[in-house]
Protein backbone atom coordinates (compact mmCIF):
# COMPACT_ATOMS: atom_id res chain seq x y z
CA UNK A 1 0.00 0.00 0.00
CA UNK A 2 1.27 3.35 -1.14
CA UNK A 3 0.52 7.06 0.06
CA UNK A 4 1.98 10.36 -1.13
CA UNK A 5 2.09 13.10 0.82
CA UNK A 6 2.75 16.87 -0.07
CA UNK A 7 4.42 18.06 3.03
CA UNK A 8 4.53 22.02 4.00
CA UNK A 9 6.81 24.00 6.74
CA UNK A 10 2.75 24.10 8.82
CA UNK A 11 3.03 20.65 8.90
CA UNK A 12 6.75 20.46 10.42
CA UNK A 13 5.64 23.08 13.01
CA UNK A 14 2.17 21.31 14.11
CA UNK A 15 4.47 18.45 15.12
CA UNK A 16 6.98 20.29 16.93
CA UNK A 17 4.08 22.20 19.10
CA UNK A 18 2.30 18.74 19.39
CA UNK A 19 5.45 17.43 20.82
CA UNK A 20 5.98 20.55 23.13
CA UNK A 21 2.51 20.36 24.75
CA UNK A 22 2.13 16.46 25.04
CA UNK A 23 5.97 15.74 26.43
CA UNK A 24 6.57 16.70 30.04
CA UNK A 25 10.03 17.43 29.53
CA UNK A 26 9.97 19.90 26.90
CA UNK A 27 6.72 21.11 29.03
CA UNK A 28 9.41 21.77 31.48
CA UNK A 29 11.67 23.20 29.12
CA UNK A 30 9.19 25.21 27.56
CA UNK A 31 7.80 27.06 30.79
CA UNK A 32 11.24 27.78 31.69
CA UNK A 33 12.46 29.50 28.91
CA UNK A 34 9.09 31.16 29.08
CA UNK A 35 9.37 32.32 32.95
CA UNK A 36 13.14 32.43 33.72
CA UNK A 37 14.17 35.60 32.43
CA UNK A 38 11.03 37.51 32.73
CA UNK A 39 11.18 36.75 36.19
CA UNK A 40 14.91 37.78 36.51
CA UNK A 41 14.09 40.90 34.83
CA UNK A 42 11.52 42.01 37.50
CA UNK A 43 13.78 40.81 39.93
CA UNK A 44 16.12 43.23 38.60
CA UNK A 45 13.75 45.65 38.44
CA UNK A 46 12.49 45.79 42.12
CA UNK A 47 16.04 45.86 42.99
CA UNK A 48 16.58 49.00 40.93
CA UNK A 49 13.28 50.54 42.48
CA UNK A 50 14.41 49.91 45.73
CA UNK A 51 17.78 51.83 45.06
CA UNK A 52 16.18 54.55 43.52
CA UNK A 53 12.91 54.47 45.66
CA UNK A 54 11.23 54.70 42.38
CA UNK A 55 7.42 53.24 41.72
CA UNK A 56 7.68 54.34 38.14
CA UNK A 57 11.06 52.31 37.48
CA UNK A 58 9.07 49.35 39.02
CA UNK A 59 5.89 50.09 36.80
CA UNK A 60 7.99 49.98 34.16
CA UNK A 61 10.00 47.15 34.66
CA UNK A 62 6.92 45.03 35.64
CA UNK A 63 5.16 46.23 32.30
CA UNK A 64 8.25 44.82 30.15
CA UNK A 65 8.53 41.22 32.12
CA UNK A 66 4.42 41.15 31.56
CA UNK A 67 5.28 41.97 27.69
CA UNK A 68 8.05 39.09 27.45
CA UNK A 69 6.08 36.84 29.00
CA UNK A 70 2.93 38.01 27.03
CA UNK A 71 5.25 37.60 23.87
CA UNK A 72 7.54 34.40 24.42
CA UNK A 73 4.87 32.17 22.95
CA UNK A 74 4.55 34.20 19.66
CA UNK A 75 8.37 34.91 19.67
CA UNK A 76 9.06 30.52 19.61
CA UNK A 77 5.96 30.25 16.94
CA UNK A 78 8.29 32.44 14.86
CA UNK A 79 11.19 30.86 15.92
CA UNK A 80 9.67 27.57 14.75
CA UNK A 81 8.30 28.27 11.27
CA UNK A 82 11.64 30.01 10.43
CA UNK A 83 13.14 26.97 10.85
CA UNK A 84 11.05 24.76 9.33
CA UNK A 85 10.89 27.00 6.25
CA UNK A 86 14.70 27.53 6.55
CA UNK A 87 14.93 23.49 6.54
CA UNK A 88 12.71 23.57 3.77
CA UNK A 89 14.55 25.81 1.40
CA UNK A 90 17.97 24.64 2.26
CA UNK A 91 16.73 20.89 0.44
CA UNK A 92 16.56 19.43 4.39
CA UNK A 93 12.80 18.50 3.55
CA UNK A 94 11.63 17.12 -0.11
CA UNK A 95 7.73 18.95 -0.33
CA UNK A 96 6.38 15.58 -2.32
CA UNK A 97 6.93 12.48 0.32
CA UNK A 98 6.08 8.57 -0.43
CA UNK A 99 5.65 6.55 2.15
CA UNK A 100 4.90 2.50 0.97
CA UNK A 101 4.08 0.06 3.78
CA UNK A 102 5.79 -3.46 2.68
CA UNK A 103 6.29 -6.92 4.32
CA UNK A 104 9.70 -5.95 6.32
CA UNK A 105 8.77 -1.90 6.74
CA UNK A 106 7.87 1.11 6.17
CA UNK A 107 9.52 2.77 3.06
CA UNK A 108 9.56 6.40 2.57
CA UNK A 109 10.65 7.52 -0.63
CA UNK A 110 11.71 11.77 -1.51
CA UNK A 111 12.93 12.60 -4.73
CA UNK A 112 16.86 12.10 -4.16
CA UNK A 113 16.47 9.49 -1.57
CA UNK A 114 14.90 6.41 0.30
CA UNK A 115 14.47 5.14 3.80
CA UNK A 116 13.69 1.93 5.02
CA UNK A 117 12.69 1.62 8.88
CA UNK A 118 11.71 -1.74 9.87
CA UNK A 119 8.47 -2.81 11.86
CA UNK A 120 10.19 -2.97 15.06
CA UNK A 121 11.98 0.35 14.96
CA UNK A 122 8.33 2.16 14.47
CA UNK A 123 7.23 3.04 18.20
CA UNK A 124 4.00 3.86 17.61
CA UNK A 125 1.13 6.01 15.19
CA UNK A 126 -0.41 8.70 17.00
CA UNK A 127 -3.13 10.34 15.31
CA UNK A 128 -4.30 13.57 15.81
CA UNK A 129 -6.09 15.56 14.06
CA UNK A 130 -6.15 15.16 10.45
CA UNK A 131 -2.56 14.59 10.78
CA UNK A 132 -0.88 10.97 11.69
CA UNK A 133 2.64 10.96 13.21
CA UNK A 134 4.44 7.58 12.77
CA UNK A 135 7.10 7.70 15.99
CA UNK A 136 10.54 6.35 15.20
CA UNK A 137 11.52 7.74 18.75
CA UNK A 138 11.40 10.25 21.37
CA UNK A 139 12.28 13.09 19.64
CA UNK A 140 11.60 11.89 15.73
CA UNK A 141 8.66 11.45 13.46
CA UNK A 142 7.12 10.66 10.24
CA UNK A 143 4.53 13.53 9.64
CA UNK A 144 1.86 12.59 7.72
CA UNK A 145 -0.87 15.23 6.90
CA UNK A 146 -4.16 13.60 5.94
CA UNK A 147 -5.74 16.56 4.41
CA UNK A 148 -2.32 16.94 2.17
CA UNK A 149 -2.93 13.70 0.72
CA UNK A 150 -2.55 14.11 -2.89
CA UNK A 151 -2.55 10.47 -4.10
CA UNK A 152 -3.79 7.04 -2.31
CA UNK A 153 -6.29 6.49 0.64
CA UNK A 154 -5.37 8.06 4.12
CA UNK A 155 -7.58 6.12 6.13
CA UNK A 156 -6.83 3.02 4.29
CA UNK A 157 -2.81 3.24 4.96
CA UNK A 158 -2.97 4.24 8.92
CA UNK A 159 -5.56 1.59 9.66
CA UNK A 160 -2.66 -0.66 7.27
CA UNK A 161 0.16 0.74 9.24
CA UNK A 162 -1.59 0.52 12.72
CA UNK A 163 -2.90 -3.00 11.52
CA UNK A 164 1.07 -3.92 11.25
CA UNK A 165 2.51 -2.30 14.31
CA UNK A 166 -1.05 -4.90 15.69
CA UNK A 167 0.96 -7.72 14.62
CA UNK A 168 4.42 -6.44 15.31
CA UNK A 169 3.02 -6.68 19.05
CA UNK A 170 1.52 -9.72 19.31
CA UNK A 171 4.78 -11.31 17.77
Amino acid sequence: MKISVKLTPKDVVFYQFWLIQTDKRRKRLYFSKQWTFPALFLLSTVVAATLFRSYYVFAAGASIAVLLVATFSMRLSLKLRNSARKMFNDGGFSEIQEYILEEDGLTQRVPHREAKVKWPLIKDVILVGAYAFIKLDEDNAYVIPGDSVIAGDYPAFVAALKAKLGEKSRS
